[in-house]
């Protein structure tokens, strides 16, 4: 395709590939779940590492390919801002197509009705693709990091329920050895590792599940 000088041109390159992607999705059904769903991933991924981060600990030596897969069911509004941005993405592909009508016989940019569309820089990237981008990938990711870092600070500022944790088999924490620890605040729960916070001491453990005996909520009794 020629090189895009006006808004004109760019309308209709955002047209085209519109009409392209849409026929295309429209004979492989699948793929566009499957996007969707690599989509998900991606926030949840951004929203543990956000998280983990807060507590310096490395996620990749913990985490295993199921929870990746399933990590956008960490936090539910992940899920919710992911769909939002569709839903955003999908009205900002109809209401340029408005556009592109109106403006189909504009010859060049005038005064500052256009100047986004109109400037060179924006002249260089497909408009179509930028606003998938935009809708379904940076917005959802930047929120899932965001809410990583409050929920983090959350923890380590003691809003989250306390837990007794009972284990099978001692761990050693310093010098001691511990079967009983006691107003822990969960961070996280993977397949293999129940990670948590101590808010009294400022430390970070990891427990494997397997050697959990049992959890109760430390504002309730044993039988919880």
């Amino acid at each position: 395709m020629k090189k895009v000088d006006n808004d004109a041109e760019y309308f209709a390159w955002f047209a085209i590939t519109k009409d392209k992607c849409t026929q295309f999705i429209y004979q492989q059904p699948a793929l566009l779940m499957t996007l969707g769903y690599l989509t998900l991933n991606l926030s949840g991924f951004t929203y543990l590492w956000s998280l983990f981060d807060v507590f310096s600990i490395e996620i990749i030596k913990y985490m295993e390919l199921s929870d990746f897969v399933m990590a956008f069911l960490a936090e539910p509004s992940i899920l919710l801002a992911s769909l939002g941005a569709i839903i955003v993405g999908g009205g900002g592909v109809y209401f340029i197509s408005k556009i592109n009508i109106k403006l189909s016989d504009a010859n060049a940019a005038k005064g500052w009705k256009s100047w986004l569309l109109s400037n060179r820089l924006f002249y260089c990237f497909n408009p179509f693709y930028s606003l998938v981008v935009i809708a379904t990938l940076i917005y959802p990711n930047i929120y899932a990091g965001v809410v990583g870092k409050w929920n983090a600070q959350s923890i380590k500022l003691g809003a989250m329920a306390p837990y007794n944790i009972d284990l099978i088999n001692p761990v050693h924490v310093g010098r001691l050895q511990q079967y009983h620890f006691q107003n822990m605040q969960i961070i996280f729960e993977s397949g293999r590792y129940l990670f948590l916070f101590e808010h009294s001491k400022g430390r970070t453990v990891v427990f494997a599940r397997d050697n959990i005996a049992s959890i109760q909520m430390a504002t309730q009794g044993v039988d919880n």
